[in-house]
């Protein structure tokens, strides 16, 4: 009963920080596996709270008054395709190695947040053309790739090209990244469920809490404006990439 209350608050906690930020699977990974479920079970089961999550972090920013525009389903083609290329691929890639170019480059795009602080308070959505820029559909290409196999921090990376290369706002980037991280994982559930690598006991309670959190979530993004958004992303990506540190030095 204890462990089925944690997973349901980490759920809950994870849920809230991915629908304004990322890398709510660094607590949601641990408390699976705190939970029993081994490592690659861990890791099918947690998305099955991340798709509960996009779900209900959509229908809050619908509800909080937000237009999702249709052109918004073209943005996903990309980073889907990565991630069927990702999962192909993972496993000739050496992680040490990719985990320090993703600190490296969490670290630079962070720091325009510093650098140009105007780019993360435009106060019109930028749709209108970022699809037809070929860079923001190679970003995404590569950012499905990465999501494909490791999943923590993807969020980032989809927010940062919405936000810096595609001229969004920081609202609709936040929009468009939740859109994105669910179509990823309705591409991947079936391989997990296909290689019964999800235990829906644990898939569900997880999936609840991230639910509840997701909807928490876009409501205060939605309230908070982009220096509410601006703070909590420059905090968890900060988390991260101390957690990326830890990882490379710890081995």
């Amino acid at each position: 009963m204890l462990l089925d209350l944690l997973l349901l608050a980490a759920g809950l906690v994870a849920g809230f920080i991915n629908s304004v930020a990322g890398s709510g699977s660094m607590l949601t990974i641990p408390a699976l596996m705190m939970y029993g479920l081994p490592a690659p079970l861990a890791n099918g089961t947690n998305r099955v709270g991340l798709l509960a999550q996009g779900l209900f972090g959509i229908m809050g920013f619908r509800h909080g008054g937000v237009k999702i525009r249709p052109i918004t389903a073209l943005l996903v083609i990309p980073a889907v395709l990565g991630a069927l290329l990702g999962a192909q691929i993972a496993v000739q890639l050496p992680e040490d190695v990719l985990n320090i170019a993703i600190t490296i480059i969490l670290a630079v795009m962070v720091g325009t947040v510093f650098l140009k602080p105007k780019r993360w308070e435009r106060s019109h959505d930028g749709m209108e053309n970022v699809h037809r820029r070929p860079v923001v559909w190679l970003a995404l290409l590569l950012t499905g790739i990465y999501a494909g196999f490791i999943q923590i921090g993807s969020g980032y990376f989809i927010l940062f090209t919405a936000l810096l290369i595609g001229g969004m706002d920081l609202l609709r980037a936040n929009v468009l990244k939740v859109i994105i991280q669910m179509a990823l994982q309705l591409t991947v559930i079936p391989f997990y469920f296909y290689h019964g690598q999800i235990d829906w006991r644990a898939g569900l309670l997880l999936a609840a809490g991230m639910a509840l959190g997701a909807w928490i979530g876009s409501k205060m993004a939605i309230k908070g404006g982009a220096k509410f958004l601006r703070y909590v992303i420059i905090g968890s990506v900060l988390l991260f990439v101390g957690y990326q540190l830890f990882k490379v030095l710890g081995s």
